[in-house]
């Protein structure tokens, strides 16, 4: 690809014109143009992939409502067949990628003449950078812009940015809510302007403000957003870490080279750049180190090679060594990542030229294909004829997450604010139960059943339990709804019209130690929990913040002596984990495999408090689990 840019940028130096760099942007796009693969399927992501299209199509206030890490634009990053969505991505990702190059073109021009080392460090980041990265990326050079000559201009076009971030994502918008605040920091140590740092930095809030205040109706609907994105945020961490087994060699060997160059370069020219990447670059470590699936992995080494891309750049001395320090640092990452869940290769655009063409000009057939391909893949949801009757023409929504039902069934989906009870901690269950009451609850909700290694058909992700996962909202459809119909895949509950919860007794708290058993007092007619209330000490705190959450575990004995574990989420176990009937919701007078014992273990031990605090809660109810 390179050597087709040389009889058309042999001027590309500080002379070049705009149009030489426009056209090598154009260029680079064309050739790096993603692949969308637009079909969707069932389960977690395939499932949400559909709902946001779907509601930007046809329930766009139902998706400004939502409480979720994705905002009213997540469609972008996942578009489907629903209406043309599929060509708004298309053309945003084409744009974003021209957007990026030009700013790269635009920082690098003040530090090299050559066109050569440019377009190879722009190309070989537009081979794997994603959407997040890119958009992240053209705020971080406004940024570093900004930083070189202080114009405001600049610092709000990076607003703006902010603003487009927020609306497709909560942490695409935070990374450069970050880095812009970091860029008027850092400017305002340097040339001591108060007053112009304080302006800039109010102008630019209020320019993100104004952007984002007519999509979401208003202020309160803005304030409720943020709101949701930063509880989100910091459930983060606790509820959705996964601990594979690193090499910390070559975590290290990412790492000492980032440290290294803050430690002994910060006094060189490449100082401020390094500073302003500060921020981005963090919360991309946390999000790629917390979840350390592959997905999120490989999001933390595409932002890597912007960062070390960045670098070089900003590097006017001891360029050999700052590449071979980005070369340690990016191979020991990419090494790691066999370690991840789900490691494969390092996903890069190689097929830019004829993705690019299967939109242009085959769009028509790539179109109906895929939605074939997405009704084939969802039909495994389709409900009995006698189900279907039974719903008929009400509202319905889908626990915990499959929301895929809707589609193959066509049924009349009434979405609660959280989508999906994927809990992200205890702020997330509450909001997420609000979509079960019987004031604004849909009229019926399909539990699709989701089974375990052991046995259990209330799995939740990464080995544990729905039941500890969502208490709230799994006690609101308990309380509110009734079960009239099941089969292997799936119960379906219809809304009752009074609740259904007669009586709550809660023993005193019992101080107890990690790891030690718990007795447990038989249960009859009714369901037990058992609160648990945990502390992070100052140690476990830093280590969450720097890194990520421990594994949290509680072992289930029972009276034959087999033993079942699951993990659980520290801050919704202080509204209860599920005791009995185990792993049931209606079976309340079934002794047959009781608990007898259970015991709270970490994986960490030393990052809690000695001690922890449990409180038993017993509900008894008016009627069954099954509906008159």
């Amino acid at each position: 690809m390179l050597s087709s840019f040389n009889s058309s940028f042999n001027s590309f130096d500080e002379n070049s014109s705009k149009w030489n760099q426009f056209l090598a942007a154009v260029i680079i796009t064309v050739f790096t143009f993603p692949e969308f693969q637009p079909n969707y399927t069932t389960g977690i992501d395939g499932s949400y992939a559909w709902a946001f299209n779907y509601l930007f199509q046809s329930d766009f206030n139902s998706l400004l409502d939502l409480r979720f890490p994705i905002s009213f634009l997540g469609f972008l990053r996942m578009p489907t067949t629903e209406g043309v969505n599929l060509i708004y991505a298309s053309i945003f990702h084409f744009g974003l990628k021209v957007g990026f190059v030009l700013s790269f073109f635009s920082y690098s021009s003040n530090y090299f003449k050559s066109k050569f080392v440019p377009i190879l460090l722009c190309s070989s980041i537009c081979f794997f950078a994603n959407l997040d990265v890119l958009l992240i990326g053209v705020a971080v050079l406004g940024c570093l812009k900004y930083g070189e000559s202080p114009k405001p201009y600049l610092i709000y076009l990076v607003s703006v940015t902010a603003a487009l971030g927020f609306s497709i994502r909560f942490s695409i918008g935070i990374s450069i809510l970050s880095t812009l605040i970091f860029a008027i920091i850092v400017n305002l140590v340097k040339r001591k302007n108060y007053i112009g740092a304080a302006g800039d930095f109010f102008v630019s809030v209020a320019i993100i403000v104004l952007v984002l205040i007519v999509p979401f109706c208003g202020v309160d609907g803005l304030i409720e957003y943020f709101e949701s994105g930063i509880n989100i945020s910091f459930g983060y961490s606790e509820s959705l870490s996964l601990q594979p087994k690193n090499n910390r060699l070559q975590l290290l060997g990412f790492l000492f080279p980032i440290f290294y160059l803050f430690v002994f370069t910060i006094q060189q020219s490449n100082s401020r750049a390094l500073l302003i990447l500060i921020p981005s670059l963090f919360l991309m470590w946390k999000h790629g180190m917390v979840r350390e699936d592959f997905s999120h992995y490989s999001m933390l080494w595409y932002y890597a090679l912007f960062f070390w891309g960045v670098v070089l750049v900003s590097t006017e001395m001891q360029k050999r060594k700052t590449f071979l320090l980005a070369c340690i640092s990016l191979w020991a990452l990419s090494a790691n990542a066999s370690n991840t869940y789900g490691a494969k290769a390092l996903n890069h655009e190689k097929n830019g030229v004829y993705n690019l063409m299967n939109i242009s000009f085959g769009y028509s057939e790539w179109f109906d294909k895929n939605e074939n391909i997405s009704t084939k893949k969802v039909s495994i949801n389709i409900l009995p004829d006698s189900v279907l009757e039974l719903i008929g023409s009400n509202t319905i929504d889908i626990y915990p997450w499959d929301l895929c039902y809707i589609p193959a069934n066509n049924l009349n989906w009434k979405p609660r604010s959280t989508l999906q009870s994927v809990s992200f901690g205890s702020w997330y269950d509450r909001e997420d139960s609000k979509g079960f009451s019987l004031e604004t609850g849909p009229g019926f909700v399909i539990w699709h059943k989701v089974k375990d290694k052991g046995g259990s058909e209330f799995a939740s992700i990464d080995g544990r339990s729905i039941l500890n996962d969502n208490p709230l909202a799994t006690q609101q459809i308990i309380q509110n709804y009734s079960r009239v119909y099941e089969n292997s895949n799936i119960l379906l509950f219809k809304k009752k019209s009074q609740r259904k919860i007669s009586r709550k007794e809660t023993a005193e708290k019992i101080k107890v130690k990690w790891n030690s058993w718990i007795e447990i007092l038989k249960s009859k007619n009714g369901i037990k929990r058992m609160k648990v209330y945990s502390n992070l000490n100052y140690y476990g705190m830093l280590k969450s913040f720097l890194y990520k959450s421990e594994e949290y575990l509680i072992d289930y004995s029972f009276n034959d002596g087999s033993i079942i574990t699951y993990r659980y989420i520290p801050s919704t176990a202080r509204d209860g984990i599920w005791i009995h009937p185990f792993n049931s919701l209606y079976d309340l007078d079934n002794e047959n495999g009781d608990v007898v014992k259970v015991r709270l273990r970490c994986s960490k031990p030393s990052v809690n408090s000695d001690f922890l605090e449990i409180q038993f809660e017993n509900s008894s109810f008016l009627d069954s689990m099954v509906s008159e």
